[in-house]
C-alpha cells in the first residue's frame, strides 16, 4: 500500500464504516510524512463523483461500497483495497510494486496494531 502511494498509483479503500475509512486515508498520510503527498485525497468519495477516478492524476479515495463501480471502465492504474476482505481486491496490470526496505520489520509491527484498530 505504501509502495503504491509512494509510485504513485491511484488507490480506492472500501469500507462500511466511515469513521474507520476516513481514518485509514488520514492515517497513510501521516505514515508518508515528512514527505507530502500532492495530489488529490477524498477520504469518503461520493458516489456521484465516482468519475474522478478515471482522472490522471494519482490519488486516495475511499467509498463505503463498491456498487457505484460496476458498470463502469476502471482504470488500469486504480488499485482497490476491501477492508473487509483479507485481500487487495484490484491489482494493475503493471509491473510489480518495489519492495519497502526494512519491509518485514513494518509488517511485524503493523500486525501487533491490526488487532486493535479491527475491533475498535
Amino acid at each position: 500500500m505504501l509502495s503504491a502511494v509512494l509510485c504513485e498509483y491511484k488507490l480506492l479503500f472500501i469500507c462500511k464504516n466511515m469513521r474507520r475509512l476516513s481514518a485509514l486515508v488520514l492515517a497513510l498520510l501521516s505514515i508518508l510524512e515528512p514527505l507530502k503527498y500532492p495530489f488529490p485525497v477524498v477520504p469518503i468519495l461520493p458516489d456521484g463523483l465516482v468519475h474522478l477516478l478515471s482522472s490522471p492524476l494519482p490519488l486516495l479515495a475511499g467509498m463505503t461500497s463498491k456498487d457505484p463501480l460496476k458498470n463502469k471502465d476502471i482504470p488500469t492504474d486504480l488499485i482497490i483495497l476491501d477492508i473487509e476482505e483479507p485481500l487487495i481486491s484490484e491489482i494493475p496490470s503493471k509491473p510489480s510494486l518495489p519492495e519497502l526496505p526494512n519491509y518485514q520489520k513494518l509488517i511485524d509491527t503493523l500486525s501487533y496494531f491490526y488487532p486493535i484498530i479491527r475491533n475498535s
